[in-house]
């Protein structure tokens, strides 16, 4: 759920039991609130181009959580870098943020145009793989629709083997991995769920639970059954292709 400019939904949901929180409350730990504005939910302070900001802690979180980070960043140096609670990591002189942690090679596309804007020097880190990897994907959890819009389709060389990420454009990022041929999808929580895939005329959706995201690639318009949509727990050969097809 996107934080409002009040703090008191915030703070209703922190005092609500965990099984009770709204599922998309749980389903990130980032938040965009606005442009330029990135706000992280467990440790409660946001962040702008400039770095942690007192005023956006105070306006989303509420003057408890203003006073902890003042608190914290009293007598210390202003730092250039801040990490996330998911681990991305931003860098203030690099205008970059990065998915894979401090000295990390792999750009978070989303997150830096969010703090940096679209014409940042985080492009230069990451502008070959922007423009190999970018397309339009939409998001629905049954008939509603949750996302429209542009995302980066990248594969990252991860401890757990090769991830294929789909990163929206709204900070949102799902990461699905090749399972002795079969497809799975690594939530926010880390847990390992079973995925299927399906391809109507180039169409590529990918459902899980009873979300399905879904992308574009002409290239794939003959492969499966003619003139149909076929759900697959797929063979090994079948992911590899997909994943050669859509993801660089």
């Amino acid at each position: 759920m996107p934080l409002h400019p009040f703090a008191g939904r915030v703070l209703a949901y922190a005092a609500l039991p965990l099984a009770l929180l709204p599922v998309a409350a749980r389903a990130s730990t980032i938040d965009f609130p606005r442009q330029g504005v990135v706000c992280d939910l467990p440790a409660r302070r946001c962040y702008t181009a400039q770095g942690v900001s007192l005023a956006l802690t105070r306006e989303f979180f509420g003057s408890y959580a203003e006073r902890e980070l003042s608190s914290t960043q009293s007598g210390n140096r202003r730092s250039n870098q801040f990490k996330l609670s998911d681990g991305d990591v931003c860098d203030l002189r690099q205008q970059t943020c990065w998915d894979d942690g401090r000295g990390g090679k792999n750009v978070s596309n989303a997150l830096s145009r969010q703090l940096f804007g679209s014409n940042g020097a985080w492009g230069n880190n990451g502008s070959q793989q922007s423009a190999q990897g970018s397309r339009s994907c939409e998001l629905r959890r049954g008939n509603r629709g949750l996302f429209d819009g542009s995302c980066q389709l990248n594969r990252r060389e991860t401890s757990n083997g090769t991830a294929y990420n789909v990163e929206l454009s709204d900070g949102r990022r799902y990461s699905f991995f090749n399972r002795d041929g079969r497809l799975v999808m690594r939530d926010a929580n880390n847990v390992l769920r079973p995925a299927q895939i399906s391809n109507r005329n180039g169409a590529v959706a990918f459902r899980w639970d009873d979300l399905q995201l879904s992308t574009r690639n002409p290239s794939w318009g003959n492969q499966g059954p003619q003139g149909g949509s076929s759900d697959f727990n797929p063979t090994s050969n079948f992911l590899q292709d997909v994943f050669s097809n859509l993801f660089r």
